[in-house]
């Protein structure tokens, strides 16, 4: 059989059992199909405002979470709202069962992760808030805790013990790498941070938008993130620790203007990979 689904899709999320399809423009149409020996359709729901990305839907526990913002339409703009809805799965059907409405107001949002009953969504307009949600019940998932610190991060990448990375800007030009400690979800904390400026003024990382660039090995407690200003082409290394963050070197890589974008790394053992169109590059790490 054959399932046609109306209008371009605009994020995916699928898991061992599911895969869950979106589209629309003011609202999200959710589709979702069971995946067996074949894939069918099995339902779907409807739910005010757009997601950010693919990590803002996960589904947990026979629920499926998704953190959206409505942006007011055209014209006369009305200020953007922001939800996050826990929808019941059924064998044949998707139902709403639970809200957060209307939180960060006049702000957007900019990332989101979930890790079982526990979301975490960044916003931003002026300060960079990030919310912890409760979402053991999912009839009445609720905001168990808030921080606010300045700029906003656009990729959260989920660390063991409610800790969590945060890549982002500070001031709209200058990037930031942010560790965040969320083990008491009521009083989550900014406890390290480094910036990744430029004394030319100008910096950037394709870390970003793409989360594909941002590298982060459990086993090393490193992290990599491509880097660019408007002369220099590297990949900063950072380490975390229980401490915080701290940086661990800089890899100088050929300038290029256009290849930052499709530069990626991996760790292996004791080494640091660079892929770019040129051709790989390996760097042997040092304590």
């Amino acid at each position: 059989t054959q399932t046609d689904v109306f209008g371009s899709i605009r994020h995916t999320h699928s898991n061992t059992t599911s895969l869950f399809l979106t589209n629309g423009w003011d609202k999200t149409n959710l589709f979702r199909f069971e995946l067996a020996a074949m894939a069918s359709f099995s339902g779907g729901v409807t739910v005010p405002g757009l997601p950010q990305n693919s990590f803002s839907l996960d589904e947990h526990a026979g629920h499926l979470r998704i953190a959206t913002t409505q942006r007011g339409g055209t014209w006369p703009r009305s200020d953007p709202k922001n939800f996050l809805h826990t929808v019941r799965i059924d064998s044949e059907a998707m139902t709403v069962v639970g809200a957060v409405a209307d939180f960060a107001p006049r702000e957007t949002i900019q990332s989101a992760r979930f890790l079982g009953s526990t979301g975490y969504v960044v916003t931003f307009r002026q300060v960079d808030p990030l919310f912890v949600f409760d979402l053991r019940d999912p009839s009445a998932p609720r905001i168990a805790g808030e921080l606010q610190v300045p700029g906003f991060s656009t990729y959260l990448h989920l660390l063991q013990n409610g800790r969590i990375l945060g890549m982002g800007l500070e001031d709209w030009r200058t990037p930031k790498l942010s560790l965040f400690d969320a083990s008491n979800p009521a009083s989550p904390q900014e406890i390290a941070n480094v910036l990744l400026g430029s004394q030319e003024g100008y910096a950037s990382s394709t870390a970003l938008w793409d989360h594909h660039a941002f590298t982060y090995s459990a086993a090393l407690r490193r992290i990599a993130i491509p880097w660019s200003s408007s002369t220099t082409n590297s990949i900063r290394v950072i380490r975390e620790s229980d401490a915080g963050l701290l940086e661990a070197g800089t890899l100088e890589l050929a300038y290029d203007q256009y290849a930052m974008r499709d530069t990626r790394t991996f760790f292996l053992d004791r080494w640091l990979y660079v892929t770019r169109p040129s051709g790989i590059q390996a760097f042997q790490l040092n304590d």
